[in-house]
Order: structure tokens, then sequence, then C-alpha cells
């Protein structure tokens, strides 16, 4: 049941960490405002999806009720670690930087998925 509601969450943190490890020379240098590029907005939307997908899951399961009644908690501490931990591995990649700004954009993305899932299912947080 965990893993049947949590699928979709679990892939996309897949997805995730395959983009996170492919070569960042790829990625379009597009600047929409002077402190906001492409990159830093597909950090956000990354994380906004990723957030909103494990809050549903974590809501929904019932196998484990721990997880069921502090969702919201669990869902947020696991994509700040993942947000942090994809940052990381940057450092051990060569093909990529560490940059503390794109943690910050995974950080705003989590809670913006957070603010989609409150205002669609308007539920209690805890």
């Amino acid at each position: 049941m965990f893993f049947k509601h949590n699928f979709y969450g679990f892939v996309w943190a897949f997805f995730m960490l395959i983009l996170a490890i492919a070569p960042g020379s790829d990625m379009p240098s597009i600047h929409l405002l002077p402190f906001l590029t492409f990159d830093k907005v597909a950090h956000a939307g990354q994380f906004a999806i990723l957030s909103f997908f494990l809050l549903n899951g974590f809501k929904k399961q019932h196998s484990y009720s721990i997880i069921n009644y502090w969702y919201a908690r669990y869902a947020m501490g696991f994509c700040l670690g993942y947000a942090i931990l994809l940052e990381i591995l940057h450092i051990i990649l060569d093909s990529r930087t560490f940059e503390w700004q794109d943690i910050l954009s995974n950080i705003i993305g989590c809670f913006f998925g957070l603010a989609a899932f409150y205002l669609i299912y308007r539920v209690e947080l805890r």
C-alpha cells in the first residue's frame, strides 16, 4: 500500500537523480531576470512536483500510521534532505558544480509543492 501510493513520487525522485548526474553543460542558460535563470526555475519546479507527489502519497497510504498522521513533516523532510543530497552529489561529480542558490531554489520548490497541495486538497497540515 505504501509503495502503491508513492510510486509517482519515487519514480520522480529517480528521474531527478538521473538529471542530477547528467552533464550540466546541457542546460540552456536563459536569464529570465537578473537573479532568476532557467536553471533555478527548473530546480524549483522539480522539487515542487516531488513534494506534491510525496505529500499526496504519504497522506493516502495507510500502511504506516505515523507517516499518515505526520505526512507533511515526513514528505517535506524527505524533500529537503533530497534537495541537499543532490547538491552534495554535484561536489562528487566532475561535470557538475555545487551551488548554494540551487539548494535555495530546491527548498523554495518544496514549499511551492506544499502550497499547491494545500490549495488543491484544503487539508489540515500536520
